[in-house]
C-alpha cells in the first residue's frame, strides 16, 4: 500500500469533522499512519474505536480502486455504527457502508464470502444461522429417553453440533459408539438439510472450504488489501485461523485489550490471536480519556498487563470512589444507597447532560441457579433487585401487541441488539406476520407457535417454502428499515409468502410504512431493568440499570457499582487482595478462573466515567483489608 500515505494534515481535517473535541496525540497519530501490521494494545477508553474509524474515514476519502476495498471486522457493529454516527452524513462515510468496502462482524463476512457460498455449492441450503433455533430444532428431532441420557450427563442442545469438524461432535461422558451420539448426528444432519445451522458450523464450512481450495484466500486477499480487527482479544481460535488463512497477502492490523478478553470460548489453547505470537511489540495507548487517575489506580491491579492504564479525564477527580459493606439482610439497601450517592455527587444539570451514558449496578452472575442460589448468598445480580430477569427470559415474558407491522421489526432490532441472539428477534417478527397472516385468512386461523415462531406458516406453506420463508425473515433482520424505501423492499420479500396465507387485503394498514415512534423506542428501552430511585425529600430521582458484567463490554457509564456474585467462590472476596493492591500469585496467573474474574471486573471498574463503587456484605471485609483499601484510594461506607 505505497500509494497511500495518511499525513498529520489528514488527521487533522478528520479531527474537526469527528468532533466533540476528539484530539489525536502524538501515539495515536502513530497508529492512524502505520500499515506495518503492528497490533495495537489500547486500554480502556482511550478511543480505540475512534482511531479506526478515523483512519479508514481517510482512507475512504482516497480510496480510487473500484475493485478493491477495505475490510473492518468484529464481534459486534460497534465500528459500522461508529461510521454511521460520525461520518455518515460524508461522502467518505457513505462510501464505507457500501461496495467495494466491508464493515460487519466477523461471523456475517466468513458467512457471506465463504461459507455460504461453499456450502450452497455443494447442493446444501442454508436458511438460519442461530445458535438458539439450531439446538431447539435439534433437541426436538431427538426422542425425550436418549435427550434425558445428554442431559444427565451435562450436554445441553447448544452441545448439539459439529465441534471441531464437521461430522464429527464433542459430547460429555457420551462415546461416538452410543445411539445417543448417533441421534445428535441424525439431528445436526437433519438441521442441515433444512438449511438450519449454528454459528461455529459455518466457520468450520469456511475453514473447510479454505482448506480445500487455495485460489480462495487468493481472491478475497486480492479484494481485501487492507484488514482491520476491532476487539481482536475476543477472537476466537477458529475466527484467529479463518483471518490467517484468508488474509494471508493482506496487511492487517488488529486493534484490541488483552486486559478484557472476558468471552470464554477465546482461549481454547494456547495458540493466541491478539496481541499476534510474534517478536514486534504492539503499538501501546494506555492514557484513558473516558476517566480520572483515582479510577485508573483502583481498576489496574486487575490488569494482566505489565503496563498499567493511566486516566486523563479531571472533571471528575475529586469524587471518592466507594466500596459499599452491607449486611446481607439488608441486600435491599444497596441499590438505593447507590442511587443517593449518585445525587449527592452529580447535579440534576449533570445527569441531564450525560443521559446517554446511564448509571449501572453490574454483576458476573445474572442467571438464576435454583441449586446454587440455595447454597450462595448473594450469588447474582437478582439478589440485589428481585424484579431483575436476565435479557433473553425477560423478553419470553413481554406481550407485545404493536398497532403496525413495523414496530415488531423494530423491536426485533433492539433485542437483536441487547439480547446478541436473533431466537427472540425472529419471535417478534413471526408474531407480527402471524397476525398478518390472520387478517390476510379473515380470522384467527394462524395460532402462536409459542417456543417454536415458525410453526403457525407450516399450514399454509410447503417444505420448501418454509426453508426460504426461514431465510427471508432471518435476513430480514440484518436490512435496514430506516427510511419508506428501505420498508417496502423489504416488504416485497414477504409478498409471495403472505399470498399463500389468504386473500383478504384488510392488512393494508398494518402493513404500512410509519414514522419511527420516539416514544415506543423509549418504551423498547424500560424494557431493560431499571431500578428507579427517587429521594422524596428533596424530590429528586435518577435511574440504575441493571446488567451482567458481559452486557456492559465496550459502554461507558457516568457511574458503575460492581456487585458481589458468587462464582465457584465470591467474587470481589476472592480479589480483594488485588483490590487492595497486591498482584496475583503465580499460582493464580495459571488459574483460568481466576484470570476470568480479573479481566471480567477489570471490565466492569473500567466503565465509568465519574464514579465506581464495589458492594461486598461486610462479614467479608476485615480491618486489616479496610486499611489497604484506603491506603489505595478507596473510601469506605457502610449501607
Amino acid at each position: 500500500m505505497d500509494n497511500f500515505k495518511i499525513t498529520d494534515n489528514d488527521i487533522d481535517n478528520i479531527q474537526r469533522l469527528l468532533g466533540n473535541g476528539i484530539h489525536f496525540d502524538r501515539e495515536r497519530r502513530k497508529v492512524i499512519k502505520a500499515f506495518d501490521g503492528k497490533d495495537v494494545q489500547a486500554f480502556p477508553g482511550t478511543g480505540k474505536t475512534t482511531m479506526l474509524v478515523a483512519k479508514i474515514g481517510i482512507l475512504a476519502s482516497k480510496w480510487q480502486i473500484p475493485y478493491q476495498g477495505l475490510c473492518v471486522l468484529s464481534h459486534t457493529n460497534v465500528a459500522k455504527d461508529e461510521v454511521k454516527n460520525k461520518l455518515g452524513k460524508t461522502s467518505a462515510g457513505q462510501q464505507l457502508l457500501q461496495y467495494p468496502h466491508f464493515i460487519g462482524t466477523i461471523d456475517s463476512f466468513f458467512s457471506e464470502f465463504i461459507a455460504s457460498p461453499w456450502i450452497r455449492s455443494q447442493g446444501k441450503k442454508i436458511s438460519i444461522i442461530d445458535d438458539d433455533i439450531a439446538a431447539g430444532y435439534r433437541k426436538s428431532k431427538i426422542p425425550r429417553k436418549y435427550l434425558y441420557s445428554l442431559s444427565k450427563r451435562g450436554n445441553t442442545g447448544y452441545d448439539i453440533q459439529y465441534a471441531n469438524q464437521i461430522g464429527r461432535i464433542s459430547l460429555h461422558g457420551i462415546s461416538s459408539r452410543t445411539t445417543s451420539y448417533k441421534m445428535c448426528i441424525n439431528a445436526i444432519e437433519n438441521s442441515i438439510e433444512n438449511g438450519i445451522y449454528t454459528y461455529k458450523e459455518v466457520l468450520l464450512y469456511a475453514l473447510d472450504a479454505l482448506r480445500s481450495d487455495n485460489e480462495i484466500s487468493k481472491i478475497i486477499s486480492g479484494r481485501f488489501p487492507l484488514v482491520f480487527i476491532d476487539e481482536a482479544q475476543d477472537t476466537s481460535l477458529i475466527q484467529g485461523t479463518l483471518i490467517k488463512l484468508t488474509f494471508n497477502s493482506s496487511i492487517v492490523q488488529s486493534f484490541g485489550d488483552q486486559n478484557q478478553e472476558i468471552f470464554e470460548n477465546t482461549r481454547e489453547n494456547d495458540s493466541a490471536f491478539f496481541p499476534t505470537a510474534n517478536e514486534i511489540q504492539p503499538y501501546v495507548i494506555n492514557d484513558s480519556q473516558r476517566f480520572s487517575n483515582q479510577i485508573a489506580k483502583l481498576a489496574s491491579p486487575l490488569a494482566i498487563t505489565d503496563k498499567g492504564v493511566t486516566g486523563s479525564q479531571k472533571n471528575y477527580a475529586n469524587i471518592k470512589n466507594k466500596i459499599l459493606l452491607f449486611d446481607k439482610q439488608h441486600i435491599d439497601r444497596v441499590l438505593p444507597k447507590f442511587g443517593d450517592l449518585i445525587l449527592k455527587n452529580f447535579s440534576d444539570d449533570v445527569l441531564e447532560n450525560n443521559k446517554n451514558l446511564k448509571c449501572f449496578a453490574v454483576g458476573f452472575i445474572h442467571h438464576r441457579d435454583e441449586k446454587a442460589d440455595s447454597k450462595f448468598f448473594p450469588r447474582g445480580v437478582y439478589n440485589y433487585y428481585h424484579d431483575y430477569l436476565p435479557k433473553l427470559s425477560q423478553s419470553t415474558t413481554l406481550k407485545r401487541d404493536f398497532v403496525y407491522l413495523i414496530d415488531y421489526f423494530r423491536y426485533a432490532k433492539f433485542l437483536l441488539q441487547t439480547t446478541h441472539s436473533s431466537y427472540w428477534a425472529i419471535v417478534e417478527v413471526n408474531e407480527g406476520l402471524r397476525r398478518v397472516a390472520n387478517q390476510r385468512a379473515a380470522g384467527n386461523v394462524y395460532q402462536s407457535g409459542g417456543k417454536y415462531p415458525f410453526s403457525p406458516f407450516k399450514k399454509a406453506l410447503s417444505d420448501k417454502e418454509m426453508s426460504s420463508f426461514r431465510e427471508v425473515v432471518f435476513s430480514s433482520l440484518f436490512q435496514d428499515i430506516d427510511t419508506k424505501k428501505d420498508w417496502y423492499k423489504l416488504l416485497t420479500k414477504f409478498t409471495y409468502f403472505m399470498k399463500k396465507m389468504g386473500d383478504n387485503k384488510a392488512a393494508h394498514n398494518f402493513i404500512e410504512w410509519q414514522e419511527d415512534n420516539v416514544g415506543l423506542k423509549r418504551s423498547f428501552d424500560n424494557d431493560s431493568n431499571v431500578y428507579h430511585y427517587r429521594n422524596e425529600t428533596k424530590h429528586r430521582q435518577v435511574d440504575v440499570y441493571l446488567n451482567s458484567i458481559h452486557g456492559i463490554k465496550g459502554q461507558t457509564h457516568l457511574a458503575t457499582l460492581v456487585l458481589e456474585s458468587h462464582y465457584y467462590d465470591y467474587c470481589l472476596k476472592k480479589l480483594l487482595p488485588l483490590l487492595e493492591g497486591g498482584v496475583p500469585t503465580d499460582k493464580q496467573k495459571k488459574q483460568k478462573i481466576f484470570l476470568m474474574l480479573m479481566k471480567t471486573h477489570y471490565v466492569a471498574m473500567t466503565r465509568p466515567k465519574a464514579f465506581l463503587c464495589l458492594a461486598l456484605p461486610e462479614n467479608e471485609v476485615n480491618d486489616s483489608d479496610k486499611k489497604k483499601l484506603l491506603r489505595i484510594g478507596w473510601d469506605i461506607e457502610y449501607v
